[in-house]
């Protein structure tokens, strides 16, 4: 029995939604990174392999996921001067990032020094007024040499391991773009004015996580083999042959992370083995929805899994982004699930206490063979538009 529909949003001031609208904010394209305004800024001491492996892996992931516009992703050395960081911070600063002139946080002439204080990975800029009708947000990642060196603190050069783990990130990181531009100027997630429905969809915090790790997974797992930097590699991993196949830095999915939950919650697993944040007697609740509240154990993101298990996958990734711009995100969710958050919640926790630990998870846990548009076409998403 579907549950009763949730109220149509309607915003108080419809002139920013008409704004990226009219930008084409929230719909996906299908043309090259200049036409959706994708960029790759690195400092000038950047070795420029970094920008020709990037753009392999854009492009094969908005072949996929689609081109949604204003996407920067900036690296840069802090072993540099400051005349070498002068690109990125020429774009920041167009960017108004982290505040404009008027703002306390204003940046006049960024040093290498500015740039390790303010690196994080996604943020946004605006080169318009942010929440009025000249808005144009952009999302951005800036990054330090050794994050994308791909998580290699080691001196040695980098291998296609490292590579291979980059562009998993760059994936993850780029679907939480994707998430943002269907919410629109509403706003993803609860980190300001969590009650406010003109600020957030208010999507929790393990959907926003557990979606992005599991699609850059998924994305690794069907399209690693057509990269031309991985075509013919062999790393060797601690003595032994590492198998690049399996070079995704990601658990929400698979069944060894199922069969390790079922131990954890039932005091099976050692404290070396249990994971960060994660305690015997963890359960899904509502503080698992916030940055501020959650206890960071991996379970929490599997609970995406869980929802393929009753839907699909394509209702994880693209259905529920579809219509939280309208109904919420627990509007959407009730909508494409049949269930509230509660009972969901209930179900999830009864499936790691209940049955053997050595069970399988359910079916449509794991992703299917095969490309992702086989089972989850993200280009025929239907954007939120002045009509719909």
């Amino acid at each position: 029995v579907p549950l009763p529909p949730r109220p149509t949003h309607i915003p108080i001031d419809a002139s920013v939604k008409a704004r990226l609208i009219s930008i084409g904010f929230n719909v996906p394209q299908t043309g090259s990174l200049d036409e959706a305004n994708h960029e790759f800024i690195g400092g000038l001491n950047v070795d420029p392999t970094y920008k020709e492996r990037w753009v392999e892996v854009q492009n094969s992931i908005n072949s996929v996921l689609g081109g949604y516009p204003n996407f920067i992703m900036m690296a840069y050395d802090k072993s540099g001067t400051d005349e070498d960081i002068q690109p990125l911070g020429e774009r920041l600063t167009e960017l108004q990032f982290p505040g404009d002139t008027n703002s306390s946080m204003y940046v006049e002439n960024w040093t290498v020094q500015d740039l390790d204080r303010y690196k994080t990975c996604l943020t946004g800029g605006d080169t318009g007024k942010k929440g009025t009708s000249t808005t144009n947000p952009h999302s951005m990642c800036i990054m330090e040499y050794e994050k994308f060196g791909a998580y290699r603190y080691e001196p040695v050069p980098p291998t296609a391991k490292n590579h291979a783990q980059l562009a998993i990130h760059d994936a993850h990181e780029y679907f939480h773009h994707y998430q943002k531009a269907h919410a629109l100027e509403r706003g993803l997630d609860l980190a300001s004015d969590p009650d406010n429905p003109e600020t957030t969809v208010q999507a929790p915090r393990w959907w926003i996580e557990g979606a992005a790790v599991s699609f850059s997974n998924a994305w690794y797992k069907s399209n690693w083999d057509s990269l031309s930097f991985m075509k013919d590699q062999k790393v060797s991993w601690y003595g032994e042959d590492f198998n690049l196949a399996n070079a995704n830095n990601g658990y929400v999915a698979t069944a060894d992370f199922f069969k390790k939950t079922k131990r954890m919650v039932r005091g099976e697993l050692s404290e070396h083995e249990m994971g960060a944040g994660c305690t015997s007697d963890w359960y899904l609740h509502e503080g698992e929805e916030d940055a501020a509240t959650e206890t960071r154990c991996f379970s929490s993101l599997m609970a995406v899994a869980y929802m393929a298990h009753l839907t699909s996958w394509k209702t994880v990734w693209i259905d529920i982004p579809q219509d939280y711009y309208d109904l919420g995100f627990w509007g959407s969710f009730e909508k494409h699930m049949r269930m509230e958050k509660q009972e969901f919640y209930d179900a999830y926790n009864n499936l790691f206490t209940s049955g053997d630990v050595n069970d399988e998870p359910p079916e449509g846990w794991t992703f299917p063979e095969g490309p992702i548009s086989g089972y989850a076409d993200f280009l025929k998403i239907v954007p939120e538009s002045d009509t719909n």
